[in-house]
C-alpha cells in the first residue's frame, strides 16, 4: 500500500482512528490517576467526588444565572410583567361577511401575515405580544368574524387597532384575488375594559419560571458553601503534569493501535471493505442508495469507456439485486452495447458471453462481495484483453 492509498483509507476509518487513540489516551491517562489515588490516605478519599460535585454545581449554577439573565433581557418578559392583564383597553368590532368566511378566517390567523404588517410598520412591541394582543374569531353559521384587539393604553389600542384592521385588509384582497369579492359590513363595535387570559397565563409562567430559577440558584449557593466546608488544604489534583505525559504517550500508542488494526483488517479481509484494496480498479461511485450512485457513476462511466463500439458487460462476482438497476439506468443513459452478465460464476453461458465483451463494468457490494472471486474476474479479463473499466460498489 502506498502514502496515498494509505492516506485514503486512513479517511475512511478516522472514526475509528479517533476511537481508538482516545480510548488509549483517556486509558494511559486513567491509570496514572488511579496510581496517584491510592497514595492518598483514607481522610483524603472524598476530596476528589466532594470537588467533582462543587464543579458540577458550579456549572449548574453558571447555567441557571445565563438564564436569568436572558430573562432579565428579555423584551417581551421586560414589557409584560408590569402590565395588569385583569384590566386592559379592549376594542371589539363584529363584521357580517356574505360568504367564505372559513377562507378569511384562515388567512386572516395565518402568524406569517401579522409578522409582515409588524415588520412593515416597524412596531417597538415583540411579534409574540401583538399576536397575543390581536385575536380574531370566526362563526360560519352566523356568517360573522369577530375582532377583538387589547392595548394597555389608550393609545396603545389606537396602534394595535390599526394593525388588526391593516391585516383584515391584507386578508380581504387575498381571497378577493382568489375567490372573488364578498359583501362585507360592520354589524357592531364598541371599546371596553377586559382582562387578557393569554396574557395572564404568559405572566404567570414567567413569574413561575422566574422564581424556580431563583430559587434553584439559591439551594446551589447553599449546597456549594456545605460541600466546600468539608474540604480541607490538602487537595487532589488528577489531572497534573505527569497525567497529561500519559495521556500524550497513549494517544501515540493509540495512533499506532489504530493502524495495526485498520492495516490488519485491510490485508486479511476476505471481504470487500475499501476499494482501497484493489488499487488498480478505478471507483466510479459509491453510496448506499442505488439510484443515486447511478447517478454519479454516469459521466465517470462515459468517460472510462470512451469511443468504445463492441460490447461491454456489466457483471458481479456476486449475485446482487442492485446489478439490474445499475444495468438498466446505464443502457437508458448511453448509446453503449450494454449487456447485463450478472454473476460470471454462476453459469458457464455467462462466462462464455464475457468472452465477447471489449470491456466490463463491475457492480459489488461492500461486506459481501469477496476479495478472492474479484480478483480472479479481474484476471480473466487480464488473461483475454477485456479492459475493466471501473466498479460501481453498493455500501
Amino acid at each position: 500500500m502506498d502514502l496515498s492509498t494509505l492516506i485514503k483509507y486512513s479517511r475512511k476509518n478516522i472514526k475509528l482512528i479517533i476511537v481508538v487513540v482516545l480510548c488509549c489516551a483517556v486509558l494511559a491517562g486513567a491509570v496514572k490517576i488511579l496510581t496517584d489515588y491510592t497514595k492518598y490516605n483514607e481522610e483524603k478519599t472524598n476530596i476528589e467526588a466532594l470537588q467533582s460535585e462543587i464543579d458540577s454545581l458550579n456549572s449548574q449554577k453558571n447555567n441557571f444565572l445565563t438564564e436569568k439573565s436572558d430573562f432579565d433581557g428579555d423584551k417581551k418578559y421586560i414589557y409584560i410583567k408590569g402590565i395588569d392583564s385583569a384590566s386592559l383597553q379592549k376594542y371589539t368590532a363584529v363584521y357580517y361577511i356574505e360568504k367564505n368566511v372559513a377562507l378569511y378566517n384562515t388567512v386572516i390567523n395565518d402568524i406569517n401575515l401579522l409578522a409582515d404588517i409588524h415588520e412593515e410598520n416597524n412596531l417597538s412591541l415583540p411579534l409574540d405580544i401583538v399576536d397575543i394582543f390581536i385575536d380574531f374569531t370566526a362563526s360560519t353559521e352566523y356568517r360573522t368574524l369577530t375582532l377583538h384587539v387589547y392595548g394597555q393604553d389608550k393609545d396603545n389600542l389606537s396602534v394595535l387597532k390599526s394593525i388588526a384592521e391593516k391585516c383584515f385588509e391584507r386578508a380581504k384582497n387575498t381571497v378577493s384575488s382568489t375567490l372573488g369579492s364578498s359583501i362585507i359590513m360592520l354589524i357592531s363595535e364598541r371599546e371596553s375594559l377586559s382582562a387578557n387570559t393569554s396574557l395572564t397565563n404568559m405572566q404567570k409562567a414567567y413569574n413561575t419560571e422566574y422564581a424556580a430559577l431563583e430559587k434553584s440558584i439559591s439551594e446551589i449557593d447553599k449546597q456549594i458553601t456545605e460541600k466546600q466546608s468539608l474540604i480541607d488544604k490538602v487537595t487532589y489534583e488528577p489531572f497534573n503534569k505527569e497525567a497529561i505525559q500519559y495521556s500524550v504517550l497513549g494517544l501515540i500508542l493509540g495512533v499506532f493501535l489504530a493502524y495495526v488494526l485498520i492495516l490488519g483488517r485491510f490485508y486479511l479481509s476476505r471481504k470487500l471493505i475499501g476499494i482501497e484494496q484493489l488499487p488498480k480498479l478505478n471507483l466510479f461511485s459509491s453510496g448506499t442508495d442505488i439510484n443515486r450512485i447511478s447517478q454519479e457513476a454516469l459521466v465517470p462511466v462515459i468517460y472510462a469507456c470512451g469511443k468504445t463500439i463492441g460490447p461491454i458487460g456489466i457483471t458481479s462476482s456476486e449475485n446482487l439485486e442492485s446489478l439490474n438497476t445499475v444495468s438498466k439506468y446505464l443502457k437508458e443513459n448511453t448509446d453503449y452495447d450494454l449487456r447485463q452478465l450478472s454473476n460470471i460464476f454462476d453459469s458457464a453461458d455467462i462466462a462464455k458471453s464475457l468472452l465477447d465483451c471489449k470491456g466490463i463494468i463491475l457492480v459489488e457490494k461492500y461486506k459481501l462481495s469477496q476479495i478472492r472471486k474479484i480478483e480472479k474476474l479481474l484476471e480473466i479479463c487480464k488473461n483475454n484483453n477485456i479492459a475493466v473499466y471501473g466498479a460501481i460498489v453498493v455500501e
